[in-house]
């Protein structure tokens, strides 16, 4: 019936979040080798969409959802592959300066990450027109993604130099997004997978990254996400 979209494999998604759980396990040094170099393979060497649209300045350096469209980068994944990758950066600095460079660039004015952002209304409507107008969805802030994003820069932001503080100024305002995000009952709404929990558990967690996690908003999240554990534990 014409020309099919095929959902794109999720290999790059999934490699980097075994890698990232492999590097925490001594026993796993031969696998986590081969997929450090795969993940580095598959960073973008060119001028893909999003950045070529919204961030003329830094055109490489993202990661895509899987093996075949890494023009295709988008910062979930890339924020991802970079956490994998952190442990190793100095076997390629240049690649990691360039995925950050990339990384800070999508931010957007209120402090969030899209998973596609744009700073361009025209091209946001432009897109939602031609495509889906659910496409707009991915061009929006959202709490879960710029949780991950902190996840991986909470911890870099230290340091008096000029990219230390370009990331201290990113997580801060990163921060403030989450907070303004934050709904009465202590959770953050997830676009991407199982709505609240799902965001709530990572947006904790990106806080303890960035040394929220004693704040006493954060302690009463904790509370809601043990509230809704089920019987079986799940």
């Amino acid at each position: 019936r014409g020309t099919w979209m095929p959902a794109a494999p999720s290999s790059t998604h999934d490699t980097a979040r075994i890698a990232e759980a492999l590097g925490h396990t001594a026993a796993a040094a031969s696998g986590l080798s081969a997929a450090v170099d795969w993940l580095r393979a598959r960073q973008s060497s060119g001028c893909n969409f999003p950045a070529s649209v919204a961030c003329v300045a830094a055109k490489t350096g993202g990661w895509g959802f899987g093996r075949v469209n890494p023009w295709l980068a988008d910062t979930d994944d890339t924020a991802l592959a970079m956490l994998a990758l952190r442990p190793f950066r100095q076997a390629d600095e240049e690649g990691w300066r360039r995925g950050l460079v990339w990384l800070l660039a999508m931010q957007q004015p209120d402090g969030g990450w899209a998973g596609f952002t744009t700073r361009c209304g025209i091209v946001h409507r432009t897109l939602a027109a031609i495509t889906d107008p659910r496409v707009a969805s991915v061009l929006v802030p959202d709490e879960d993604i710029t949780a991950r994003v902190l996840l991986l820069l909470g911890p870099l932001r230290e340091g008096d130099s000029a990219i230390g503080r370009q990331i201290g100024a990113a997580v801060d305002a990163g921060i403030r997004f989450l907070w303004k995000k934050r709904r009465p009952d202590g959770t953050w709404f997830g676009r991407w997978s199982v709505n609240h929990t799902y965001a709530t558990a990572q947006v904790v967690e990106a806080f303890a990254a960035c040394g929220c996690g004693e704040d006493s908003r954060v302690r009463q999240s904790v509370r809601w996400l043990e509230g809704v554990q089920n019987a079986d534990g799940g």
